[in-house]
């Protein structure tokens, strides 16, 4: 019975971890990918994809930068 107890609790263990690594997964990729595009934002590169179409707050941080990129983008060709 000890033993059925302790691999029913390695068992639910095992599941909680690959739950919040995939729950810690799908709330960290947009944030890196939005990251890395405001690296590429900076860096000059006005073509760079910002697609993430969330409704929370990295989307909307995401819709920010696609105005922003889109008004520099107006604005260099207005400058150039």
């Amino acid at each position: 019975m000890t033993r059925f107890i302790l691999l029913v609790a390695i068992a639910i263990l095992i599941l909680f971890t690959l739950a919040t690594l995939f729950v810690v997964g799908a709330a960290t990729k947009p944030l890196l990918q939005l990251a890395a595009a405001s690296k590429k934002l900076a860096a000059g590169d006005f073509n760079v994809k910002l697609d993430y179409e969330g409704k929370d707050e990295v989307g909307i941080l995401t819709q920010t930068f696609r105005q922003m990129r889109d008004r520099l983008k107006l604005y260099i060709g207005d400058l150039n």
